[in-house]
């Protein structure tokens, strides 16, 4: 786009330039002129385009994730089904059952740490794997697990930023786990599993042993006709060893 001669002398000069053939020399040798209007430009920049500010950003945020909540229902109503598809209230209904249940925890306290999971795979590899630094793993054309590179950040850790094992967890700070919803569909098992996590929002990092609620793939992509589970896994050791310093909460 086409903009004026940065000395003031009115004539235009392309985009990338400074100033005119006109004018003997550049006036504006860093550019200075030229940057500060296309950092101020909410085309060129977004940062600074309204809709993506914090008043408008939002809102329209979650027109896109309705607007894709919406095609994802509409491709799963046209798959032959094993059961239908929960509404976020269903979801938000099975939760609050569940966590009556748990004698543990409320909404404000609980006396011992747990962890709220999904998995389409089995919950015997699940159940510890996000107390880790192992990376996470994904299931190859060929059926084989295969490590995608990325990396856990666990929320506990040993004293002196020692991780701990999946054996340290079982056997060291007794973890247990157990399901608390399963499902053919992915859908419902993870809006399950996010109306639980965000019952338990307001607990302090170190009761809720989950860092960010509602993370992961959402949505079948076929009918894979897998069992999608819910689980918790907790520990009433772990509490104690966190007020001794044995285990640490990492922010």
């Amino acid at each position: 786009m086409p903009s004026k001669c940065a000395t003031g002398c009115g004539q235009r000069v392309a985009y990338g330039g400074k100033t005119c053939k006109n004018c003997p020399g550049p006036c504006d040798p860093d550019g200075k002129h030229k940057a500060s209007s296309r950092i101020h430009n909410p085309i060129n920049n977004p940062k600074w385009n309204p809709i993506n500010g914090p008043i408008y950003g939002p809102i329209r945020r979650a027109k896109l994730t309705a607007a894709r909540d919406l095609a994802n229902r509409a491709r799963l109503d046209k798959m032959t089904l094993l059961e239908p598809v929960l509404k976020r209230e269903g979801a938000e209904s099975i939760a609050e059952t569940i966590a009556r249940s748990l004698h543990f925890a409320n909404r404000k306290h609980s006396t011992q740490p747990f962890y709220i999971g999904y998995t389409g795979r089995s919950r015997e590899e699940e159940r510890r794997r996000w107390l880790t630094k192992r990376g996470a793993l994904t299931l190859g054309r060929d059926g084989q697990h295969v490590n995608t590179g990325r990396r856990n950040r666990p929320v506990l850790e040993w004293k002196n930023d020692v991780g701990i094992t999946m054996k340290d967890a079982e056997e060291k700070l007794g973890f247990t786990c157990f399901e608390v919803y399963k499902s053919r569909l992915m859908c419902n098992a993870r809006q399950v599993e996010r109306a639980l996590q965000l019952h338990f929002e307001d607990l302090p990092l170190g009761e809720r042993l989950w860092r960010v609620a509602d993370m992961g793939k959402k949505w079948d992509q076929t009918q894979d006709n897998k069992l999608h589970q819910v689980f918790i896994t907790t520990s009433p050791l772990v509490a104690q060893l966190i007020t001794r310093g044995i285990v640490v909460v990492k922010p």
